[in-house]
C-alpha cells in the first residue's frame, strides 16, 4: 500500500517499534488485523504523538 493518511509517520522510530511489535503479535497468532497494517500503525503513531507521551526523538523521521 503506497498511499494512506499516515505517511508522515512511516519513517519514524515509533512506527518501526509498533510495526515490529504488531508483526510479532501476528506471527505468534495473538493478533489478526482486518484493517491494513499501515492504517493501524499510523493511527497508533498519531495517537501517541498527539498525547505527547513520547520522547521527541521517537517522532523524528529517520533518514534512509
Amino acid at each position: 500500500m503506497l498511499n494512506h493518511p499516515y505517511l508522515e509517520f512511516e519513517n519514524t522510530s515509533v512506527c518501526a517499534v509498533l510495526k515490529k511489535a504488531i508483526n510479532e503479535l501476528e506471527g505468534n497468532k495473538d493478533l489478526k488485523l482486518t484493517t491494513p497494517k499501515e492504517y493501524v500503525i499510523g493511527y497508533l503513531c498519531k495517537q501517541l504523538i498527539e498525547a505527547d507521551v513520547l520522547n521527541p526523538s521517537a517522532t523524528q523521521t529517520n533518514s534512509l
